[in-house]
Formats: C-alpha cells, sequence, structure tokens
C-alpha cells in the first residue's frame, strides 16, 4: 500500500485539484493504512500486554503493573501513561528489572533479541 497524496492545484481555488470527495477518500485511505499498521492497547487495569500491541495508553487512575512478554528481534512497544498515576513494568528488562512511570509520561522499549531495552523515556526510573 501506497500513501495517496492530495492534489491541491496550481492556485488557490483553481478547479485543478481533487474534488472534496476525492480528498476525503484519499485521507481516508491513508488513515486506513496505518491504523490497520498500529495494534493499540488500552489499559485500564493489571496485566499483560498483549503481544502484537505496539503502542499502550494506559487510562488508569489508581496505580497498575503491566507485564512485557518476551517479544520477537525488533519489536517495539511504545507505552504512554495518561494518568497521574504510577504504572511499574516488569518483564525481561536489559537495564533493570522493574521500570516506572510517574505522572503523564512516556517510554519505548525494543526487543534485543533477548531481552528489552529502555530506549527512549521521560519521567521513567529504572531499579
Amino acid at each position: 500500500m501506497t500513501q495517496k497524496t492530495l492534489n491541491i492545484g496550481t492556485v488557490a481555488n483553481d478547479g485543478t485539484g481533487d474534488t472534496l470527495r476525492e480528498a476525503g477518500d484519499k485521507i481516508n485511505y491513508n488513515f486506513g493504512v496505518l491504523f490497520d499498521r498500529v495494534d493499540i492497547e488500552v489499559m485500564s487495569a493489571t496485566g499483560i500486554i498483549p503481544i502484537s500491541s505496539s503502542f499502550v495508553f494506559c487510562n488508569s487512575p489508581s496505580p497498575i503493573t503491566l507485564t512485557l512478554q518476551d517479544g520477537d528481534n525488533g519489536d517495539v512497544k511504545r507505552i504512554v501513561n495518561r494518568q497521574n498515576t504510577t504504572i511499574t513494568i516488569n518483564g525481561t528488562i536489559l537495564q533493570g528489572s522493574t521500570v516506572t512511570m510517574t505522572g503523564k509520561s512516556t517510554c519505548a522499549f525494543i526487543w534485543s533479541g533477548a531481552e528489552w531495552a529502555l530506549f527512549q523515556d521521560t519521567g521513567i526510573s529504572v531499579t
């Protein structure tokens, strides 16, 4: 699948660009492609992050514990804490045994083939 680009014409309102319907169709198509490639999970309670999920949004107002399952080489997990709460993440993690997210924060892990490596974070502590 390839991206469909909107034809905006040469000059504003010159009549050479896409119609509103054609533009809307291309926008819907492009978003469909994105959603087919990304598996989003919303966690509101303690649990295991599904293997297929690449984006995880945490919406729990109370502390929760998430477990990262082992992955395939190069798998990436991005976790977003959308609440001012504490999220504890455990699993096979390279930099330590436990990752703690406090307040609104984000982190990303990549599976190295043997363990998860934390490669991007804000507001994270590792113990």
